[in-house]
């Protein structure tokens, strides 16, 4: 299963839960191609498929870039994106941490879903810390990174590589070897 993206996001209205005048929302993303619709007077929404009027949605696109997962965006041409604060053009690319506003009425906060990749050993190959090649055996596990490294994370003889490491030795990506999210928006500690 692939991290997927999260997209916590803030509309302003005068009647919110907390009397912030901001209503919070959470909408996680499935690994495809999405359709976000943000109506007036409404709660934001993802949908797989587009509506007849498409002036109402944001094409949503998670896609690894560098080892990293980003969230591409694609907006109406007659409808207002901004990104970090700045006008965005049609179609944009974001990372986690950043944070979109659509047409001036919800303001998304992009998150990642950490899910690692655990399992099996690779044949034929060695663990790029360790040069040791992978076993075999049933109780052999390993780590693979998005960018495709694989490292022994645990096995008969005691290697474990992806713990002895802080980044991926060919990406230089963070090795996470827990579920969940590795930023939030400061309102979500709340």
């Amino acid at each position: 299963m692939e991290p997927g993206p999260l997209a916590p996001a803030q509309r302003r209205t005068p009647d919110a839960a907390d009397g912030s005048g901001v209503q919070r929302y959470v909408l996680p993303l499935p690994g495809t191609v999405s359709i976000l619709r943000a109506f007036p007077c409404q709660a934001p929404a993802v949908h797989a498929e587009p509506l007849e009027s498409p002036q109402h949605e944001l094409i949503l696109e998670p896609v690894l870039r560098d080892s990293r997962f980003r969230l591409a965006l694609v907006k109406p041409t007659n409808r207002k994106l901004c990104i970090n604060g700045e006008r965005a053009p049609r179609v944009s690319l974001v990372g986690e941490g950043d944070q979109f506003e659509w047409d001036d009425t919800c303001v998304f906060h992009v998150s990642i879903f950490h899910v690692p990749q655990i399992g099996p050993a690779p044949t034929g190959r060695s663990c790029p810390i360790c040069f040791a090649p992978f076993a075999a055996a049933a109780d052999t596990v390993c780590y693979r990174c998005p960018c495709g490294t694989v490292l022994h994370l645990s096995d008969a003889t005691g290697l474990e590589c992806a713990r002895a490491v802080k980044s991926c030795p060919t990406c230089k990506l963070s090795i996470l070897l827990q579920e969940g999210y590795t930023w939030l928006p400061e309102f979500c500690h709340e």
